[in-house]
């Protein structure tokens, strides 16, 4: 059974933004205490993070919760790299040790693989937080919030295609 994840929340949002209409809502987990709820939504288009982070705080306010985590899922094959910063949004939510590393890096793409080369420095932070294995985490799975920021997520093919992340610099 596929629910409209627009449909779930018209009692609390009724108007959502265009970009988040036709989403299916695939899981919501919640903490015990309910103070925090994740929501895991297919979309059949990349929607932009912007979109994404007005709308869990708006939740937050009128669901009256320390947090809501919307973790978007597309197919794979829809990343290019214009989708890139809003890539680099969702980590940054995630890890903050990502800070400004990230910021003015060279990003390119072949066939197969992201490639990132840093200017700012960090690498090393980056390395060791296993940076590119999130972002090749989140465009194996398709979507923001797919990998699991602290453990290495190998790149394994998907039913689509395969990719990786590389990082390289300073």
């Amino acid at each position: 059974m596929e629910l409209n994840f627009a449909a779930f929340l018209e009692e609390y949002v009724p108007v959502l933004p265009d970009s988040l209409q036709d989403g299916i809502l695939q899981r919501m987990t919640y903490s015990e205490n309910l103070t925090k709820i994740s929501f895991y939504v297919h979309f059949p288009h990349l929607v932009l993070a912007q979109d994404l982070l007005a709308l869990e705080h708006e939740l937050e306010i009128r669901l009256e919760i320390h947090s809501v985590r919307l973790h978007p899922r597309f197919a794979p094959e829809l990343f290019s790299l214009e989708y890139f910063a809003d890539l680099v949004v969702f980590l940054k939510r995630e890890m903050t040790v990502v800070n400004g590393f990230i910021n003015d890096a060279d990003v390119s793409m072949d066939e197969d693989t992201l490639h990132i080369t840093l200017h700012n420095g960090g690498y090393d932070i980056l390395e060791k937080y296993h940076v590119a294995d999130y972002f090749s985490g989140m465009l194996e799975q398709g979507g923001a919030g797919a990998a699991q920021a602290r453990r290495p997520v190998p790149a394994v093919r998907s039913r689509s295609r395969y990719r990786r992340c590389s990082c390289q610099g300073t």
